[in-house]
């Protein structure tokens, strides 16, 4: 007897693509937060 799976076939995930200067704003905006919000090591 099969497991009642939910099945993935029908369902459609978004997908995002990023420039390299989009992925360079991102960064940016992550290193002027770390500046107000430090990393706990």
């Amino acid at each position: 007897m099969e497991a009642d799976v939910p099945s993935t076939a029908d369902k459609v995930l978004p997908i995002e693509i990023y420039s390299e200067k989009r992925i360079a704003d991102f960064d940016a905006a992550e290193d002027e937060l770390a500046k107000f919000l430090p990393r706990e090591k």
